[in-house]
């Protein structure tokens, strides 16, 4: 989008930290570490009695072959490794589950994906707390808990907007005075300027969760000045005369803040048209080194 028709905008309400992604993700991690607690008291052995010791026989077929191979490779697990600039990569297998949605949750951040027809998916994922936690769900409710480091988050300066739904959210940053259309101007249309944009989500999902990702790293950098963030939502057929919601997630300086965001959208004769909060995210300042 080179020239927004911009409205005015009504009905926005910025509300407490704690919106429904961060609980949902919060209230995965408790219910997946509270199932690994120890009970406060050990249980009473168990008394085995009239045991008979036997040997395998020859005779019997194996286990594997009685039962085929096919259990072991339905196994679901994910694993992890640190990347530059504060990225994460994600390999997620659950060979008997292709094309299921997957949800991942980190720091309060939330999106879905698909995985492929081999039941995986990899992908890079910008982290947002140093301790690097991540939890990632199918649909019939396997759930894995990942905890890789980020050493390096002190070096980027980073900006999220997620929500659910075709609701036609976009971020965007004009940096160091850029206009639109303009080099600096970075949006996931563009990554002409020092920082870029990353999509995560799968947009052609029933109710897909999505999040926009603004990445400033500071090797980056060749100016200094403001970057203006901004959120911008085109109204559609999908979200005209209607409510939606998202979130932002604004990490600097390595300390992670999120507000909500309800939007009230004009209705239906408006559409093609963008509303622009222009107030939303606090412009980033970039001093000269």
């Amino acid at each position: 989008m080179v020239n927004p028709r911009v409205l005015i905008t009504a009905g926005i309400c910025l509300c407490a930290a704690f919106g429904y992604s961060l609980q949902l993700g919060q209230k995965a991690a408790d219910d997946l570490t509270a199932g690994q607690q120890l009970p406060e008291e050990p249980e009473a052995p168990l008394e085995l009695e009239n045991i008979t010791l036997t040997s395998a026989s020859p005779d019997l077929p194996k286990a594997e072959n009685a039962q085929g191979s096919a259990e072991p490779s339905c196994l679901f697990s994910v694993s992890s490794a640190a990347g530059a600039g504060a990225m994460v990569h994600l390999d997620v297998s659950a060979p008997c589950e292709p094309h299921a949605r997957v949800s991942i949750h980190h720091s309060g951040m939330l999106f879905s994906a698909r995985l492929n027809n081999a039941g995986t998916l990899s992908m890079e994922v910008p982290a947002l707390k140093a301790s690097g936690i991540f939890i990632v769900e199918t649909e019939a409710g396997q759930a894995e808990v990942i905890l890789q480091p980020v050493t390096d988050l002190d070096l980027v300066e980073r900006v999220a907007l997620q929500w659910r739904g075709n609701s036609g959210f976009e971020l965007h940053a004009r940096e160091f005075g850029a206009d639109y259309g303009a080099k600096g101007h970075v949006w996931h249309g563009s990554s002409d300027g020092a920082g870029r944009i990353y999509q995560l989500g799968d947009s052609d999902m029933d109710t897909p969760e999505l999040v926009e990702i603004y990445t400033l790293p500071h090797n980056a950098l060749t100016a200094s000045g403001d970057i203006a963030l901004t959120v911008e939502a085109e109204i559609t057929a999908l979200n005209c005369d209607s409510s939606i919601s998202a979130q932002v997630l604004d990490l600097r300086a390595g300390a992670l803040t999120i507000r909500d965001l309800v939007l009230d959208m004009p209705d239906c004769d408006a559409a093609g048209d963008f509303l622009v909060l222009n107030n939303l995210v606090e412009n980033l300042t970039i001093a000269q080194n």
